[in-house]
């Protein structure tokens, strides 16, 4: 409270209240859902991070005029909350996030196509891939779509090697600003995931540490109560 002060704690509290009203319900959840699985506590936040990142991403691209890359953006929005909706309806993050990966293999390589290749800004959030598939995806899941965007890469690689010229369909002043907006959120992104795992794994933690000490209070208290009759 010294460090934020009252408003700003108000304000932050507004806004998560907001979130929880206002956000989950278009995704169907609710808090206690969230709590009691944390499958879906981690799907959900990585779901609500690419809407939100792609959101701005479309934001700023029509800002820029790039008219047929703010659609590629705005299909991966789409795609993330049908894959959301799949999630829901089975329950594997394999299957949803695979979902969601083969649109995002096809928009990648388009944007980066488009945007002149090896040196396309689209290139800065490729490494969000194998984040956040670990996160959610099982590590063979993972892996598979880590080496689909690594294929992808040296592809783009040999080809400017190889001396393929692939003609921008942007202004470089576009490029640039699109190239500032990625690195800019790969930082947050990354960040704001690597604390989320570590806040989740440190309540589960203190759940499981509880549970512990609740386990060996009760042995202790049975013990005792079980030794006084046999001693007599």
């Amino acid at each position: 409270k010294s460090f934020l002060g009252n408003s700003d704690l108000l304000l932050m509290f507004t806004f998560i209240s907001w979130i929880k009203k206002g956000i989950y319900p278009i995704f169907g959840v609710s808090s206690s859902d969230l709590e009691l699985d944390i499958s879906k506590k981690l799907y959900f936040f990585t779901a609500l991070t690419l809407t939100t990142i792609f959101t701005v991403f479309t934001i700023h691209q029509l800002i820029q005029g790039a008219y047929l890359f703010a659609l590629l953006q705005f299909c991966i929005v789409v795609c993330t909350f049908i894959s959301w909706l799949l999630f829901r309806k089975t329950g594997s993050t394999n299957l949803a996030g695979s979902f969601l990966l083969c649109f995002a293999v096809i928009v990648s390589f388009l944007n980066t196509f488009w945007m002149g290749g090896l040196h396309a800004p689209s290139l800065h959030l490729w490494p969000l891939v194998p984040l956040f598939t670990t996160v959610t995806m099982t590590f063979s899941y993972a892996c598979f779509w880590t080496a689909i965007y690594v294929i992808m890469s040296l592809f783009f690689y040999f080809a400017a090697q190889m001396g393929m010229n692939f003609a921008p369909q942007v202004t470089p002043d576009a490029i640039e600003s699109i190239r500032i907006v990625a690195i800019v959120s790969v930082h947050i992104l990354i960040l704001t995931v690597i604390n989320y795992v570590r806040r989740i794994n440190k309540n589960y933690r203190t759940v499981i540490a509880k549970q512990k000490d609740e386990k060996t209070n009760l042995v202790r208290v049975l013990t005792h109560d079980v030794a006084t009759p046999m001693t007599i």
